[in-house]
């Protein structure tokens, strides 16, 4: 067996080029010896992303800008996707009102967390939701849906009519408690939204703490 390896010569006036040239003459390597057809790609990102949105997998509605902090990230290994969703709801409201929608003051619209794409997260088979830090300021027992309707505004009902077909993923059914993990007991489709909304009907408020970590289990096809 006979490689035609690419010099690298783009030494130090170039070390990254260097470290290409060298993973590329490796490809080479692996399928010239197992018949592949492996090549250097860019990972997949969001369609249409740019900038510093690039390589996200999801992104929060417009009706959640004051959340903290929101991160998303995935994995895959073999056939199996995970998708992670870190969000903290200080800056966000929730109304006094069981299963309302919490997000931006004023009845802001768009308060989903992300949509779930069978292409992203694979075809859903399996999630749960974890409290890092433990809600303060709005209702500490708050709970997770999924809609196919993105436009969700705070403070209206997720079983709103307007708001198309929802599904309860976990119902906390009591205050969380950090560390507190809980598999979800229904699932999002394709393509539905994410959304987090009172668990109780409880005087209402601005959130001051409360991080969550979301974790889906996906498959690709």
């Amino acid at each position: 067996m006979v490689v035609q390896l690419r010099q690298s010569i783009r030494g130090a006036s170039n070390p990254w080029g260097a470290v290409k040239d060298t993973l590329a003459n490796l490809v080479e390597v692996v399928n010239a010896a197992t018949g592949s057809t492996l090549s250097l790609s860019k990972a997949a990102t969001q369609a249409g992303a740019t900038g510093a949105s690039a390589g996200t997998i999801l992104s929060k509605g417009s009706g959640v800008s004051a959340a903290e902090s929101y991160a998303v990230g995935f994995t895959r290994n073999g056939t199996l996707i995970t998708t992670s969703i870190v969000v903290d709801l200080t800056g966000l409201v929730g109304s006094a009102t069981d299963v309302d929608i919490i997000g931006n003051t004023g009845g802001a619209a768009n308060c989903h967390f992300g949509r779930i794409t069978t292409a992203m997260c694979g075809a859903i088979v399996g999630g749960k939701v974890t409290c890092l830090e433990v809600p303060g300021g709005g209702p500490d027992d708050v709970d997770f849906y999924s809609s196919d309707v993105g436009t969700g505004a705070q403070d209206v009902a997720i079983t709103n009519a307007a708001l198309g077909t929802e599904t309860a993923l976990v119902t906390s059914g009591a205050a969380w408690t950090a560390g507190a993990s809980k598999g979800m007991t229904g699932l999002p489709t394709a393509n539905d939204y994410l959304y987090i909304v009172n668990g109780e009907a409880a005087a209402g408020g601005t959130y001051t703490a409360g991080k969550f970590l979301i974790e889906l289990y996906g498959y690709a096809a």
